[in-house]
């Protein structure tokens, strides 16, 4: 018996170098995000289960082959960066993820898959995007310093709850949210009115094709099933959400008190 294996069979044994975030879902909309540091763009993009995902948006920062010039002709050139994104029909969305991969000082790709369930969500959604990249690449780097999760607990170390203090909070938090999905859902739809009113140009996808689907509820997802960790940034999602639409209206009736105000 020959104890030669495959090249096949010894990467199969390799876990791939790639960290995957938990999942966001929204609205029906589910939001997991992909991150490697040495993986080609592309081929992460391609990842097999997110062939299904309506987008795969794409964002990448590597080394690149030239150096910034110095003063000093003897001092070494700053290292410069190549990035791009690929934004798979989610505009916008792209540049985050390449802005967020300066922030983090990271070099490698990030791809995030967004399948969309039916319901609009507004600016919201770039958050679920960055969140769920923010922690794929938090899982990669704790994994590269081990000690510096454990550092982080420690730094982190709040008194832990009880079980029925931690149930108390997340059914507080389970409540909110139901909350703020119906006052989304009544300022969306105050909004497209103003919109339809003041025969503005709809150029948002949180307000297009609103006016006809408002009294429509949209069945929710299911808070009660998600970590704790989830609901706290589902939560401050809404509330920017919340705030963004608020400015929408203002800027709307600003606009329309000037416009009666001039002289005819």
């Amino acid at each position: 018996m020959s104890l030669k294996r495959s090249r096949d069979d010894i990467e199969a044994e390799q876990p791939p170098n790639h960290f995957e975030s938990s999942p966001i879902e929204d609205r029906a909309s589910k939001f997991v995000a992909l991150f490697s540091p040495d993986i080609p763009p592309k081929t992460l993009q391609a990842h097999p289960p997110y062939k299904t995902a309506s987008h795969r948006i794409l964002a990448w920062r590597k080394p690149s082959k030239q150096q910034s010039l110095l003063p000093s002709p003897n001092a070494p050139g700053k290292l410069l960066y190549d990035t791009g994104c690929d934004d798979d029909g989610e505009k916008y969305a792209g540049k985050k993820l390449v802005n967020l991969l300066v922030d983090m000082n990271v070099v490698g790709s990030v791809v995030v898959a967004r399948w969309y369930g039916g319901v609009l969500l507004g600016p919201v959604r770039f958050d679920h995007i960055v969140n769920v990249a923010k922690e794929a690449i938090k899982k990669w780097q704790d994994a590269s310093n081990p000690g510096s999760e454990t550092k982080k607990v420690k730094m982190e170390q709040v008194p832990e709850m009880t079980p029925e203090q931690e149930a108390e909070l997340k059914a507080r938090l389970v409540k909110q949210l139901r909350d703020r999905d119906s006052s989304i859902n009544v300022l969306r739809g105050l909004l497209a009115e103003k919109k339809a009113a003041s025969t503005q140009k709809v150029e948002d996808d949180s307000v297009s094709q609103q006016a006809g689907s408002q009294g429509k509820a949209a069945a929710g997802p299911n808070y009660a099933a998600m970590p704790l960790k989830t609901l706290r940034q589902l939560e401050k999602a809404k509330d920017t959400t919340i705030s963004w639409i608020l400015k929408q209206i203002d800027e709307i009736e600003t606009a329309n008190a000037e416009k009666d105000d001039k002289p005819g």
